[in-house]
């Protein structure tokens, strides 16, 4: 006798497949949460008051109590005044003084006062020694300043006025061909680098012919070559580095001595370049001084408690630190390329020179 086993696909209609899922457990309402934060706070609060005022208890057992009732001092009773006993007083006796004797006055009249005789006195030598006579036998001529006499006031103002009076003659400019006049713009190109922190000599080419007074010859060819000296003294504020020109030297071997400072373009002194204030460094070493200060304060400072309060000259000297251009001057670089212009200090005659039309 066989059994068949029971298909589970036949029941299929009355059981539920689908898989089952716990549902989340439900937690604290907002109540709840609300009522335990309550319940935290209070027993916080508790607890702080029990210990502030354990502390405060502690405190008052180390003090003496201000309500204990002292003693009051013996009462000192004075004394009463005791009154000195009258003393007889001694006779005054009257003290004779002799008669002082009455002078008479002479009838006569006291002597007439007779004024001292002036007494001729000599002549007395010159001190100061002979002088030559002149080799021409003449007598030099006396001179006496009469504005002195009035307080040398006027004599400032006779000079002014003679200075006033004075013309100033015109002249007549020679080789115009062969001069370049004062205040002439030679226009060039630097040609070595020039630092600030190292000062010393820089060169430079002209970049543009330079004419005469008249423009009809070239007397300072392109090419030719600028020597001068840079300045390292930087300044406060100073954004241009200041340049001399000593000696111009032309191509075809003429050099003369110029003399004249650097400008730029437009033709304003000094050559701009690229300024440096060392900000960063400044602020720095100001920096680490307060730190230091502060460290050494706290490491010295007692165990008590105690407040660190900045003095007014510490804290001077660092304000004193941050400011520009006091430890360390700036520095100006001007890179090699840069168009400057010469400004002609003088008159620069090339007479005797080759000239080039």
């Amino acid at each position: 006798m066989s059994v068949e086993a029971d298909d589970p696909r036949d029941d299929l209609d009355q059981r539920d497949v689908r898989p089952v899922v716990a549902m989340p457990r439900a937690g604290l309402s907002g109540a709840g949460i609300a009522l335990l934060c309550a319940v935290i706070g209070i027993g916080l609060f508790f607890i702080l008051d029990a210990n502030r005022r354990g502390k405060e208890a502690d405190a008052a057992k180390g003090q003496p109590s201000q309500a204990a009732i002292m003693s009051p001092q013996p009462l000192a009773i004075p004394l009463a005044p005791v009154d000195p006993e009258p003393v007889a007083a001694a006779p005054i006796t009257p003290v004779l003084t002799p008669p002082v004797p009455a002078v008479r006055q002479s009838s006569s009249p006291p002597p007439s006062y007779a004024p001292p005789m002036a007494m001729a006195q000599p002549p007395m030598p010159d001190a100061s020694p002979a002088r030559a006579p002149a080799s021409s036998g003449q007598a030099s001529p006396l001179i006496i300043d009469l504005a002195s006499a009035d307080g040398g006031g006027n004599s400032a103002d006779a000079a002014g006025a003679a200075g006033d009076d004075q013309a100033v003659r015109a002249s007549v400019i020679r080789n115009r061909s062969s001069l370049v006049p004062q205040g002439a713009m030679i226009s060039a190109v630097l040609e070595t680098p020039i630092d600030s922190r190292r000062p010393g000599l820089v060169r430079a080419v002209v970049s543009r012919d330079a004419r005469g007074f008249d423009g009809t010859r070239v007397l300072i060819p392109r090419g030719s070559r600028l020597i001068g000296e840079a300045a390292g003294d930087m300044k406060a504020g100073q954004s241009r580095v200041l340049v001399t020109w000593t000696r111009l030297i032309r191509p075809d071997g003429v050099a003369i001595r110029i003399g004249s400072p650097a400008a730029d373009v437009l033709g304003g002194a000094g050559i701009r370049g690229k300024v440096n204030n060392h900000f960063f460094e400044r602020f720095g070493n100001a920096v680490l001084q307060s730190a230091l200060t502060i460290g050494v304060n706290i490491a010295s400072r007692p165990r008590s408690n105690s407040v660190i309060v900045g003095l007014p000259g510490q804290i001077g000297a660092t304000g004193q630190n941050l400011l520009p251009n006091l430890d360390q001057a700036p520095t100006i670089k001007v890179g090699s390329g840069a168009e400057i212009s010469v400004f002609v200090a003088r008159d620069l005659d090339f007479s005797g020179a080759g000239l080039r039309p």
